[in-house]
């Protein structure tokens, strides 16, 4: 069973079906949830659960052999020779071997990270209790030696529930007119959201409106409004990374404030069951509760993913959001609308011996059906890029807006052919 934990819903739930939230709240409770099928356990990054205002490699070696035969001295060369033998070194990566490029590189980033205070405020409510022994005595005075009246309950069988609670996460200015970007799961179920943008502790925090969100995506947009000078992050290009870059995380880990950490760059196009919006980055760079929402950061000072969650079996494996999957959906998230995406209308699993995803039915008057899409069609790519898996075709059929043309090559019958769709738009949890 795969394993996921999030935090920043009050009930413990998330707008990705099948999550599980760890949240740490003041007294570092958790609450997980579940996703997918295997035993992959992750956990999304806001510190979740406090009481708001209860109070205020590589290796270098050598390996050597040796014959037990006789050795020929022309084989034995003088060290000229030898030397020239050695294999030439790679070149040196410019900015690499500069000990100063991470504190650079913190001192152009940090001033555009804020940190996230999200707060539920439930209505007010009575909740009726069982009355105890000492509630018949006060209703006739008091408890014995106790005095009259000790009940502090208007009603003695009443009792009124109003505790706030709230997550504590990370965003990053991505519009110097005041709009943030964060993780939708950092915000959900909130009615207050407070934006502290420095270290200050007489900072007076600022009121965040939430502009738009798109919980499927896991990200949101929210807006201050400020006299100060703002600096907006530049966002990178998510699909030309390299496996090996090195990258910088910053966020709020357990609410300590800005924290920057760095690693490289694990692997791309992670799938994670249940969260089939994006493929995912992997990093080693160490992340913790309380960084969700903040940015992965190439050596350019470009955003390329938004820290989103860890595995929670180890150390070292955090998956980030790329920004190719975030930046094509930010216009619709500023207008506050729904986020519009494409819609193929047909169930799509795999068969034993086929790599690629196989249509196992086509949906009436869809726009599958009215392409020509028939059962067992088996679809090899997706506007020219090949598809490998169930999910992988969900997730490009889904960064696609409603009413785009795309392009399948499908094998039908032994045979391959180009099939153009227009996608419709995407109900909740279609294809």
């Amino acid at each position: 069973m795969t394993d996921f934990e999030n935090s920043g819903n009050r009930n413990g739930e998330s707008g990705n079906a099948g999550l599980r939230t760890s949240a740490r709240p003041a007294r570092h409770s958790q609450i997980a949830l579940l996703a997918g099928a295997s035993a992959l356990s992750l956990v999304t990054l806001s510190l979740y659960g406090f009481s708001a205002f209860s109070a205020p490699g590589v290796m270098s070696g050598q390996i050597s052999s040796s014959d037990s035969g006789p050795v020929d001295d022309a084989s034995v060369k003088s060290p000229p020779e030898a030397a020239s033998a050695v294999p030439p070194t790679l070149p040196s990566v410019p900015g690499l071997n500069d000990p100063n490029i991470f504190v650079n590189l913190s001192r152009k980033v940090m001033p555009s990270v804020v940190n996230i205070s999200a707060i539920s405020r439930p209505k007010r409510q009575m909740l009726r209790r069982t009355p105890t022994p000492e509630d018949l005595f006060e209703n006739f005075g008091g408890f014995p030696g106790f005095g009259p009246g000790q009940n502090p309950h208007a009603d003695p069988y009443d009792r009124e529930e109003n505790r706030p609670h709230g997550s504590l996460g990370t965003g990053f200015i991505i519009d110097p007119s005041g709009i943030i970007l964060t993780n939708h799961h950092v915000i959900a179920g909130s009615n207050e959201i407070k934006i502290f943008l420095t270290e200050d502790p007489n900072e007076k925090p600022l009121d965040g409106e939430v502009l738009g969100k798109d919980a499927e995506l896991d990200v949101a947009l929210i807006r201050v409004r400020t006299d100060r000078k703002l600096v907006a992050l530049p966002l990178g290009d998510s699909e030309q990374l390299q496996v090996g870059e090195y990258v910088a995380a910053i966020g709020n880990p357990f609410g300590q404030g800005h924290s920057v950490s760095h690693g490289i760059v694990s692997a791309k196009g992670r799938i994670i069951p249940g969260m089939p919006m994006a493929t995912y980055l992997q990093t080693d760079a160490p992340i913790n509760p309380g960084n969700s929402g903040g940015p992965l950061i190439n050596l350019k000072g470009e955003v390329i993913g938004i820290n989103n969650a860890v595995d929670a079996r180890a150390q070292g494996i955090g998956f980030a959001i790329p920004m190719q999957f975030v930046k094509p959906i930010l216009a619709q998230l500023k207008e506050g609308g729904s986020i519009s995406r494409g819609y193929l209308g047909a169930i799509i699993g795999s068969t034993p011996g086929e790599s690629s995803p196989v249509v196992g039915q086509v949906y009436v008057g869809s726009p599958a059906h009215e392409a020509g899409l028939k059962p067992r069609d088996i679809i090899l790519e997706f506007n020219g890029k090949p598809v490998r898996s169930s999910q992988e075709l969900v997730t490009a059929v889904s960064s696609q807006p409603a009413e785009k043309k795309v392009s399948l090559k499908i094998q039908r019958e032994g045979h391959t052919r180009n099939v153009d769709v227009r996608l419709g738009k995407r109900p909740a949890s279609q294809t």
